[in-house]
């Protein structure tokens, strides 16, 4: 009998929002699995990690698009890149509860670039979780706090990130628009 999933690779993230150095994160993910599984983390508003050694990563700024709106992101790269793959809450901050969202076989793929990405590997590993450091040594060329900084100046921020993000930035700022308008 065949496993229903093949080689099963998990990678997660903010999101806020997707781009150009998250999709690099994605496709070495993809080349290493048949199918990807893509959780959100702070998929809740104001819920949030009282331990990351990063708090700036919890305040409202930090966070502006919704679950669903990060959602629409991720499912417009997948259809871009050609990657299977699924899309799911992960609230790394709630360790315990990752169980209701994951499955317990799979390989987690991480970039780590500093304390906060060194506690989730202990985090997952802890659990239980087959993890994998993708690019030690590898440092961050890009930030969302930068995208949506470039966003605010006017700037040239859609080359920061893939076309269909950029598609998807577009729209749901037109349809904030409308629904301000009327």
């Amino acid at each position: 009998m065949s496993c229903m999933f093949g080689s099963l690779g998990i990678i997660h993230g903010r999101f806020q929002p997707f781009h150009n150095q998250h999709l690099v994160y994605l496709r070495l993910a993809a080349a290493r699995s048949d199918e990807l599984l893509i959780g959100i983390t702070n998929p809740e508003r104001g819920v949030n990690s009282l331990d990351c050694p990063d708090m700036n990563r919890n305040l409202p700024e930090e966070n502006p698009y919704s679950y669903w709106e990060r959602f629409l992101m991720l499912e417009e790269v997948l259809k871009s890149e050609r990657i299977k793959g699924r899309i799911v809450p992960f609230p790394i901050s709630e360790p315990g509860h990752l169980c209701h969202y994951i499955p317990d076989f799979g390989t987690h793929y991480l970039r780590v670039f500093d304390e906060w990405g060194e506690e989730k590997v202990r985090r997952l590993r802890q659990l239980g979780h087959n993890v994998v450091v993708l690019e030690e040594g590898a440092s961050k060329t890009l930030t969302g706090s930068h995208v949506r900084t470039v966003m605010r100046e006017s700037g040239a921020w859609e080359e920061l990130v893939p076309v269909p993000v950029a598609r998807v930035l577009v729209q749901l700022e037109h349809e904030a628009n409308c629904r301000s308008a009327s």
